[in-house]
């Protein structure tokens, strides 16, 4: 997640400047997903089944964490694109419109990135809700699950309408 984060900093910078890095690492983050499979992982990593349900716990709530924290992200910056082409509607400039057009595409495309991120640590944590890890008891993730599903539709909403007004 961290590569994600490195590379999401770098396309923001890129793309809006010095103000936008921290866009881009929060974009970042969920496109940093590590390689092999989260369940072999957990199974590597963690002796035990106790740490294993810990684990994997604490890593659904800071994948919700992180979801909403982009959720915010993503609204400020479709919020502030929307205004900027809004603006540049206004004063019929054609210029400045087809420059913030070209901005909202980036956006866009960053956000979409974001969501495929996010789908696939969805998926990989999904995983393992079959798991029995103590004692035969399920893992009981399924509610934080939900609400991940949720933020990853709010973000396609987000991502929908910065390209249906631009």
């Amino acid at each position: 997640m961290v590569a994600g984060a490195v590379i999401g900093g770098a396309t923001g910078f890129a793309i809006g400047g010095e103000d936008k890095v921290d866009d881009g690492i929060l974009f970042g983050a969920f496109a940093g997903l590590a390689a092999g499979t989260y369940v072999a992982n957990l199974q590597k990593k963690y002796s035990t089944d106790e740490a294993r349900l810990e684990k994997l716990r604490a890593d659904v709530g800071k994948a919700n964490a992180e979801a909403e924290a982009t959720l915010v992200t993503m609204r400020k910056v479709r919020d502030q694109q929307l205004s900027e082409l809004a603006a540049a509607r206004q004063a019929n400039d054609a210029a400045a419109l087809q420059a913030e057009q070209k901005q909202a595409a980036a956006n866009e495309a960053e956000m979409r990135k974001t969501i495929s991120g996010a789908e696939k640590q969805y998926s990989e944590l999904s995983s393992t809700r079959a798991l029995k890890l103590v004692d035969d008891q399920e893992t009981g993730i399924d509610p934080q699950l939900n609400e991940l599903g949720k933020r990853i539709t709010a973000m396609r909403q987000i991502a929908e309408t910065l390209a249906a007004d631009a």
